[in-house]
């Protein structure tokens, strides 16, 4: 997996017809094989925009939903189409979890 943010530097464009995924500054993307390089790029780009924006205005640590309301508010300016947006308490059981468990609390939801 590729790690692009601030300090990362040239953001080189992803290949063509191959599955990768990346983490752009705290957000995790997969692409099928289905996307083109370039659209997987633009992809990138406007992410990284947007968490660069919501960065700048709100301190991730501290003000996590008014910084992700205003994330996805700058991804749907640049033309995303936000489907939904809310925050629900996660209440740990352990000192680990499932990815199962989460995929099922976040299809409850």
């Amino acid at each position: 997996m590729k790690r692009l943010g601030a300090a990362s530097g040239k953001i080189e464009i992803p290949k063509d017809k191959k599955t990768e995924g990346y983490v752009v500054t705290g957000s995790v993307v997969a692409f099928t094989e289905e996307l083109s390089g370039q659209d997987k790029a633009d992809v990138l780009n406007t992410l990284l925009i947007a968490q660069l924006a919501a960065d700048v205005k709100f301190k991730r640590e501290v003000e996590t939903e008014d910084r992700y309301a205003y994330y996805t508010k700058v991804l749907g300016n640049l033309g995303f189409v936000i489907q939904g947006f809310q925050f629900s308490k996660y209440e740990a059981s352990g000192a680990g979890f499932k990815m199962d468990s989460v995929v099922k609390l976040l299809e409850l939801q």
